[in-house]
């Protein structure tokens, strides 16, 4: 039978509350001073321009003046030099003046999947377990969710990359969503899961396309060989579904790079 929801629910909110509370606390330390990292600036700077309706900003006559290693200062274009998906997550919160609020949330809401793949994880071995034993299965998925979720709350680097306007905590928060559904798209048919998945594998993509790429293939390949196995009902209609969301992002981040570059 299901588990019951509310406990997961419960959970969920202490596990949200407590990446989120660390963090914040750590953030504390750094409060008043200048971001760490040029590429920080660059992602203000870029959250900056599309809060502008811009996709760049013209380039200043006297471009020599303005050269910096992370924003492209040719072509006509002032511009940041990464793609667009960590400034469309920052924008929101910098509207606000509180651009590090958004990778709190972020970390919070990575924490909180987290907990989720691995009760979906230990559903998983629980029903593997009852079919080769004939018997029930013990109720780890719990257990699984609560200790990969708490370990990701105080991880070191989740508390200090919390506090870095980078675009680590954007894309773990996109590829965690895209974990999730894949797992429950191997347990369900609904559509909404291949659909889900495919678009928080589409941001990540356009927060860090390589990494998306890198992080994508071991589950392509598996997706691949269920697919050659048989074991993948409604194949068509779900990889289709999964992989729609992947071609529209492919579509904007090479429309993005062309009114930048012109290539």
């Amino acid at each position: 039978s299901p588990s019951p929801v509310l406990p997961g629910l419960i959970a969920s909110v202490l596990l949200f509350a407590l990446s989120v509370g660390l963090t914040a606390a750590l953030g504390i330390f750094f409060h008043g001073m200048p971001p760490a990292y040029h590429d920080e600036y660059s992602y203000i700077f870029h959250a900056k321009t599309i809060l502008a309706g811009r996709l760049y900003f013209p380039q200043h006559p006297l471009p020599v003046f303005f050269d910096q290693m992370h924003v492209l200062n040719d072509s006509g274009v002032f511009a940041s030099r990464y793609f667009p998906g960590v400034g469309l997550w920052l924008a929101p919160w910098l509207t606000i003046g509180q651009p590090y609020w958004g990778h709190y949330i972020a970390g919070g809401l990575v924490v909180v999947i987290v907990f989720w793949i691995g009760r979906e994880l230990g559903a998983a071995a629980d029903d593997a377990h009852r079919q080769s034993s004939g018997g029930s299965g013990r109720p780890s998925e719990f257990a699984i969710g609560w200790c990969a979720a708490l370990f990701c709350a105080i991880s070191p680097a989740m508390l200090l990359f919390g506090n870095l306007l980078l675009s680590h905590h954007p894309t773990m928060l996109a590829l965690a969503v895209f974990v999730l559904c894949f797992f429950r798209a191997l347990r369900s048919e609904a559509l909404v899961w291949p659909i889900v998945g495919g678009i928080g594998l589409s941001f990540a993509m356009l927060c860090r396309p390589l990494t998306a790429f890198g992080f994508a293939l071991p589950f392509g390949v598996y997706s691949g060989w269920l697919l050659v196995r048989g074991r993948l009902p409604r194949a068509r209609v779900r990889l289709t579904a999964a992989i729609t969301p992947l071609a529209i992002g492919v579509a904007l981040l090479a429309g993005y790079n062309t009114a930048l570059t012109g290539n």
